[in-house]
């Protein structure tokens, strides 16, 4: 007769029990990895975009200072606000040289009666899918 000391490996019942526990662990864990991946791709699509406006913004402020280089040059002092407003558009949506993007305000800008400084432009831009995310930056004619 063997003894119970020699017997070796595990019997089929353990076995099963092992594999259903491990089997519902793995069902109550997935959620959890499910989310933090859709999670991820969210936060991958928002810096993207992030990016793109930031690009686009770049785009503009290069425009404003090649005409800023011509102005120097020239004679006339003055830098062309009404040139660069134009190229950036009207509010809305747009596509352009500088990129894709929704125009929110480009609009003249006087801080007072008495500003010596001379006008400034206020271009506001925003993503078209995040209307909460938005870059504003002035440009003046001096």
């Amino acid at each position: 007769m063997k003894t119970k000391g020699a017997m070796r490996g595990f019997t089929l019942v353990e076995i099963i029990v092992t594999l259903v526990l491990l089997g519902t662990v793995a069902v109550m864990i997935a959620p959890y990895f499910t989310n933090a991946f859709r999670g991820q791709r969210q936060t991958q699509t928002y810096l993207v975009e992030a990016a793109d406006l930031n690009k686009v913004m770049a785009n503009i402020v290069r425009e404003y200072e090649r005409r800023v280089n011509l102005a120097a040059n020239a004679t006339n002092s003055s830098v062309d606000l009404a040139g660069l407003r134009t190229l950036i558009g009207l509010n809305g949506t747009q596509d352009n040289t500088f990129g894709r993007y929704m125009v929110v305000n480009n609009d003249y800008y006087l801080v007072n009666a008495t500003d010596v400084n001379g006008t400034y432009l206020r271009v506001t831009i925003r993503n078209e899918n995040r209307a909460n995310e938005r870059l504003t930056h002035y440009f003046t004619d001096k």
